[in-house]
């Protein structure tokens, strides 16, 4: 046996004994206790000799500094920040306005001017909404979600309205899902940033296919409102669109047929004011 064994086992031994009679406990706490005392020691050691007086006006601009921490008032990121002027114009002007679009429009398309109890009621809400009247009974701060039937007129009024808003604060484009679809089944989903750009209306939501770039499936719409839902958590930024999912399904916006993915109902929500159109197609 060579001296390092022998002492080994010496100390095995010792260390037996002593927590035999129960003394071992005691002495380790002991250790520990000198250790922290010695670290503590050799920090304030340090400190001490890293030490250097600050100069008159360093001190000043510490001082300086930290009363400008204490006055700064917390900004919470996460809610939208929109500063907008409200009632941009008579609610009487406007509403004159609107109808002299309509009219213009279903003139140039050949379709008569049927106004109802259904869609009178949208227009209504969505000429208030435009010159940001308080009487508008959503949020002004969130886009428009415009859902009806097939044929019931949304992307007409849409049209009107983008018409409304043409050169003043609030104008908009609209950009078709379809469209974007196959751009994206083309160029693959960085194309999808091409389509975020100024205040957009996304037409015919659900009806796009889902995209198939070197065999990736990609979900439109899904890409589009979570970089959209980004920017309005940010800034504010809003867009709006129009669809014929949810509305038999209490506003599922297509949730129940899996067409989406959850999370985005639950973005559509918080982005959006829902606003529905009811009544049968128009169309001839």
């Amino acid at each position: 046996m060579n001296q390092e064994e022998h002492d080994k086992i010496v100390y095995q031994n010792f260390v037996a004994k002593q927590k035999a009679l129960g003394l071992w406990t005691e002495r380790e706490n002991h250790f520990n206790e000198m250790q922290k005392q010695l670290s503590v020691k050799l920090s304030l050691e340090r400190k001490e000799k890293f030490k250097k007086e600050l100069l008159p006006e360093q001190k000043i601009k510490n001082v300086q500094y930290i009363e400008k921490v204490k006055s700064d008032k917390v900004v919470d990121y996460k809610k939208p920040i929109k500063t907008f002027e409200t009632n941009l114009m008579p609610l009487s002007e406007a509403k004159k306005q609107v109808f002299e679009i309509t009219k213009d429009f279903a003139a140039k398309r050949g379709q008569s001017l049927i106004f109802d109890q259904y869609n009178k009621i949208v227009y209504d809400q969505l000429t208030k909404y435009f010159i940001r009247s308080d009487e508008f009974i959503g949020e002004l701060t969130k886009g428009i979600c415009l859902i009806g039937n097939v044929g019931t007129g949304k992307t007409l009024i849409m049209d009107v309205f983008k018409k409304f808003t043409e050169n003043k604060v609030n104008e908009y484009h609209i950009l078709d899902m379809k469209k974007i679809s196959r751009d994206v089944q083309e160029n693959g989903v960085e194309a999808v940033k091409n389509y975020t750009q100024g205040v957009c209306c996304y037409d015919d939501v659900g009806f796009e296919d889902k995209a198939a770039y070197f065999g990736n499936k990609i979900c439109v719409f899904t890409e589009m409102i979570n970089i959209q839902y980004n920017k309005f958590q940010k800034t504010g930024k809003i867009c709006h669109i129009t669809t014929n999912l949810g509305f038999n399904e209490d506003l599922g916006f297509g949730l129940l047929n899996g067409k989406y993915d959850p999370r985005v109902f639950d973005r559509v929500r918080e982005m959006f004011n829902i606003i529905i159109l009811k009544g049968n197609s128009k169309r001839l």
